[in-house]
C-alpha cells in the first residue's frame, strides 16, 4: 500500500469517527432537555484568546462554539453601568467551560446561570435575587427519621453559602419533608447554591452506598 494511499485510508478513518461522534452528540442532545443540554456543554473543554474584545461579540463566539443559547440580562447590567459593548480581556486554554465563564467574568462582577431553557449571562447581585425551588430526594441518607433529617438540614446550611440562609437573613430556605416512605429537602434557592447542594449530596449518597 502507497504511502499516499494509507494517508487516504487514515483521513477516511478519522472522518467516520468523527461523524459517528457527531451523530452520537445530537442523538444524545435530543434526548437532554435544553436546560439538561446546557449544562452538559458547560463540562466540556474550550479555549479562547479576547484582546478588548465586545461582551457582546464573547457571547456569540461562545454560543456559536458550544451549541448553546447564551443571552445577557439587559437590565441588570445597565443598573451596575455595563451593557453589551463592555470590553473583555482574557486568554484560555483548555478549560472547562463553566470555569472558564467563572474567570471571564469574575473581574466584572459577573456571572451565570441556567434558566428558562438558556444560559443567563447576569450581574452577581441579581443573580442573587433569583431562587429556583428543587426537591431532593434523601431517603438513603435519612431514612424516615426527622432527627437525621433536621441534621441533614443544619449540615447543609453550614456547609453551604451559610449566609443566604432565611433563618441569619438570607433568602434561601430549606424544609425538610418526609412523604410517605420517603424523606424530601424542599430547597429554594440560588443557582449556584443549587450547584454546590448537587455536590454535596453526590458526596454524601456516595459514602452512604
Amino acid at each position: 500500500m502507497s504511502g499516499k494511499f494509507s494517508k487516504i485510508v487514515v483521513l477516511c478513518a478519522v472522518a467516520g469517527m468523527l461523524a459517528l461522534a457527531e451523530q452520537s452528540w445530537g442523538e444524545e442532545k435530543e434526548k437532554l432537555s435544553k436546560e439538561e443540554y446546557i449544562e452538559k456543554a458547560l463540562e466540556q473543554h474550550t479555549s479562547f484568546d479576547f484582546e478588548e474584545t465586545l461582551l457582546k461579540e464573547v457571547v456569540n463566539y461562545l454560543s456559536e462554539q458550544h451549541d448553546i443559547e447564551i443571552v445577557l440580562d439587559g437590565r441588570a447590567l445597565s443598573d451596575v453601568g455595563l451593557d453589551p459593548e463592555s470590553p473583555i480581556t482574557c486568554r484560555l486554554r483548555q478549560v472547562k467551560l463553566r470555569s472558564a465563564l467563572n474567570l471571564l467574568l469574575r473581574d466584572l462582577d459577573m456571572t451565570y446561570l441556567v434558566r428558562d431553557e438558556v444560559l443567563q449571562i447576569t450581574t452577581s447581585a441579581a443573580a442573587k435575587e433569583r431562587l429556583d425551588t428543587k426537591v431532593y430526594a434523601v431517603t438513603k441518607l435519612t431514612g424516615n427519621c426527622g432527627e437525621k433529617l433536621e441534621k441533614l438540614v443544619e449540615i447543609i446550611t453550614t456547609c453551604i453559602d451559610q449566609e443566604s440562609w432565611m433563618d441569619v437573613g438570607g433568602a434561601g430556605s430549606i424544609r425538610p419533608l418526609v412523604l410517605g416512605d420517603q424523606s424530601v429537602l424542599i430547597v429554594s434557592q440560588t443557582y449556584k447554591t443549587h450547584r454546590k447542594l448537587d455536590a454535596l449530596l453526590d458526596k454524601l449518597h456516595a459514602v452512604a452506598k
